[in-house]
């Protein structure tokens, strides 16, 4: 017996006979190693052909590159696994690039930072960085820039469904999702983190942890699954052994990715547990184990189908240059028609220039409207923190808006998140630069000069980062809306504390509807951010403050000139007595109901939509109250005070 099988041999020994907490430990450390014998095994013949590039500063932002025989060929670009704290882009590559090479493609495999130096978010960066230095050279390197396969395994199975599904990690590498011909995640787990962390062993739940903290909003942020909404790269085939939390995780990516339009193929082989998973990624391009043969037929359908842009665009993407809205043009009534057929119940995404920055927007229009002459109300329903467009479309304003003949807009914030006041110290430099305020302005005057908006029916409503914006919006701009709701969220601190300005220039009509268990925003006011797993060290997860629910009501009471009226409290009826909540709702009414103040307290609910699903589970996000629905609540109080 060698050595080192003597090592691994007392690890497991010692392992079995340790405390709880030291085997978590060991676990850890046994894995590790294991995977890096895997490595040692997996580690492919040295090829005169590669050459090492940088692509940054740091000595791990490197790439191997293999050069093809012939220009102009495709480029298949693999990204490493390791848990996002070790991994090497040499030891994990195996046979892939002598294959692909002989399949008559470009190859290169691409080093990144690790954890705990790094966050995954700088991962996410490098990949992409990376692709954007290849994409640059591609003249030099002699491939076709237009045709390139992003493949990961593992955490690197995550990395690249995060660059294939979320924009903003391309976009800020100076590249689109377009620059990507597809996407192959293999055996990844980590989808959905936060429910990938909800079902994990002992043994990966700390690597979870360290990878992803415990912050909602950015676990969201860096989930494949729930970043998916369109516009995402072209096509993605995911690839999973018999790991119960793979084939899980890819099934739900898929069933994303086909919501957004986007072409997905899911495929399972044999191999179980880690002997499995390390199996997959070692023997890709080895012609005699299955996936090899799948995943170059794939690739070869995929190019022979060609790569132009107009056939990269995802289906969210398919618009005609005349349907496209630019800030000067006017939508006709054919093209109101044309879209509203597109549109179906979430809308369509267009984008315009503000402030010399593209911005994006849904709208969804129903049919009675389109072509009518009469001004009817406007929503504007915007996203949480993490969120898109098409995120907010689908919390149940786009049914309402047909039901009761309303439009509804769903602005998209850069990054997916609102400048609302909070002064997050992880957003000040874009709060800094981008003013969301005048965007939502612009776009409001746009939709008005383009399509019959009663300008006395203008609403605003969010929840999380769109509840706090929604309110900073009728704060600084209080003439253009009629009222406010306001959804898990409280009043930004700033407005009470006295570092923003609180004077909106007129009373304004706010309704609250908020958890007293909200483990993000917190009932009784203090920091925006997670209180469970309090022993986790948080690093930038700090969102900002918020005041309580009380204080933020009684800051609208005052303005209001409420202070002398009676509230009126009334428990509704528990319809729901299993979900754990119940709900009182109090008005503070004013004579002509212009500035009247309704709060819901939802009591037991957490982060989440009265009415709506529960997205995640309730130890995450808490409880959903189905006492009664948001959306209808909402409106109806929107209606009840219109002129």
């Amino acid at each position: 017996m060698t050595n080192v099988n003597h090592f691994l041999l007392a690890l497991i020994c010692v392992f079995f006979c340790a405390p709880l907490d030291a085997q978590n430990r060991l676990g850890e450390k046994l894995r590790e190693r294991m995977e890096e014998r895997r490595g040692e095994r997996a580690q492919p013949n040295a090829s005169e052909r590669a050459v090492e590039l940088s692509y940054g500063d740091h000595q791990l932002q490197k790439l191997d590159f293999w050069k093809a025989d012939k220009p102009g060929s495709a480029l298949v670009i693999f990204v490493h696994g390791g848990g996002w704290k070790r991994g090497d882009k040499a030891t994990s590559v195996g046979v892939k690039d002598q294959h692909y090479l002989q399949q008559g493609y470009a190859f290169a495999s691409v080093n990144y930072r690790l954890v705990p130096d790094h966050a995954v978010e700088d991962q996410a960066a490098d990949v992409a960085a990376a692709i954007a230095h290849l994409v640059e050279r591609s003249g030099e390197l002699g491939f076709d820039k237009s045709r390139i396969v992003l493949m990961g395994h593992s955490a690197g199975a995550h990395l690249v469904a995060l660059a294939g599904t979320d924009p903003k990690w391309l976009k800020d590498a100076g590249l689109s999702e377009t620059a990507l011909s597809g996407v192959i995640p293999i055996d990844g787990a980590a989808y959905h983190v936060a429910n990938q962390i909800g079902q994990a062993g002992r043994l990966m739940k700390d690597t979870y942890l360290e990878a992803f903290g415990t912050d909602a909003e950015r676990r969201a942020s860096l989930s494949p699954t729930l970043q998916a909404a369109a516009p995402n790269a072209p096509a993605f085939l995911l690839l999973h052994v018999e790991r119960e939390d793979a084939k899980t995780q890819s099934n739900a990516l898929a069933a994303a990715l086909k919501e957004a339009g986007t072409a997905v193929e899911v495929r399972d082989f044999p191999g179980k547990g880690l002997q499995g998973h390390a199996e997959i990624n070692k023997r890709m391009g080895d012609p005699s184990y299955p996936a090899t043969a799948v995943v170059d037929k794939w690739i070869e359908n995929l190019f022979s189908q060609g790569t132009s842009s107009a056939q990269k665009n995802s289906s969210a993407q398919k618009i005609s240059s005349a349907q496209k809205i630019s800030s000067a043009q006017k939508i006709s009534s054919a093209q109101k028609n044309d879209r509203n057929r597109q549109v179906n119940a979430t809308g369509v995404r267009y984008t315009f220039s503000h402030q010399d920055r593209e911005r994006a927007y849904r709208i969804h229009i129903p049919n009675r409207v389109a072509d009518s002459k009469t001004p009817v109300p406007l929503v504007f329903c915007f996203h949480g923190g993490g969120g898109t467009a098409e995120v907010a479309s689908k919390m149940g304003w786009t049914p309402k808006a047909d039901q009761e003949g309303f439009i509804v807009v769903y602005p998209e914030g850069l990054n997916k998140h609102w400048g609302d006041g909070r002064d997050s110290p992880k957003f000040a430099e874009q709060e800094a630069e981008v003013d969301d305020v005048a965007f939502v302005l612009a776009l409001l005057e746009k939709v008005k000069s383009d399509l019959p908006v009663d300008p006395a029916k203008v609403f605003v409503t969010g929840a999380s980062n769109g509840g706090f914006f929604s309110q900073r919006m009728v704060i600084e701009a209080a003439d253009r809306f009629a009222a406010a709701g306001v959804v898990i969220a409280t009043m930004p601190a700033p407005y009470t504390n006295g570092k923003r300005t609180f004077d909106p220039v007129r009373p304004v009509r706010i309704l609250y509807m908020n958890g007293t268990e909200d483990p993000f925003v917190p009932y009784t006011g203090g920091p925006v951010t997670p209180n469970f797993f309090p022993k986790i060290k948080k690093r930038d997860f700090n969102r900002g403050e918020c005041s309580s629910t009380d204080v933020a009501i009684q800051k609208w009471i005052v303005h209001n000139g409420l202070e002398q009226v009676e509230p009126v409290t009334e428990k509704l009826p528990d319809k729901a007595p299993g979900d754990g909540c119940t709900v009182e709702k109090t008005v503070w009414q004013s004579a002509d109901k212009k500035g009247s103040v309704v709060l819901y307290k939802v009591i037991g609910g957490g982060h989440t939509l009265p009415g709506g699903v529960q997205y995640l589970p309730e130890r995450i996000i808490g409880k959903t109250c189905q006492d009664f629905d948001a959306v209808d609540t909402i409106w109806a109080f929107f209606e009840a005070g219109a002129e």
